[in-house]
């Protein structure tokens, strides 16, 4: 919301600036909130069990609402309450990672690749890198 009211507030002022039947900026006197960001939480053994109860649960109860008809596992998925809206998972699937080498085993890029896997690298963190550095060399 903050940020649908800066560019209001910035398309009316330019609108006043260039004297286009506007006189007043009402975004501009407009009281909101202060938005706090979430607290990210790391994803323990714990947390993965309980949110994986809650997931069948919901997926059970909505099921049985349907009247036995099929739910859609996304809907399920996405619906199914977390601890927090911003989950951190800093542990590496072992399994999805040895297939992955395996896979990659005559890759130059396989030291970037395992990197990655132990790091806990993300999105922003990988994606600026090349596919062939010279220290995978």
């Amino acid at each position: 919301m903050h940020r649908i009211r800066a560019t209001l507030r910035h398309a009316l002022n330019m609108a006043m600036r260039q004297d286009r039947l506007i006189d007043f900026n009402p975004a501009a006197v407009l009281e909101m909130a202060a938005y706090t960001r979430p607290k990210p939480l790391v994803w323990t053994e714990d947390r993965v069990r309980a949110w994986q109860a809650d997931y069948r649960s919901y997926r059970d109860g909505e099921k049985q609402r349907r009247g036995g008809r099929r739910v859609d596992p996304i809907d399920a998925y996405t619906s199914a309450p977390r601890p927090s809206p911003v989950m951190v998972d800093t542990r590496p699937d072992p399994a999805c990672s040895s297939k992955k080498h395996d896979a990659t085993a005559c890759s130059p890029s396989i030291s970037w690749s395992r990197c990655v896997d132990c790091d806990g690298a993300r999105r922003a963190g990988c994606a600026g890198t090349r596919s062939i550095s010279p220290a995978t060399r």
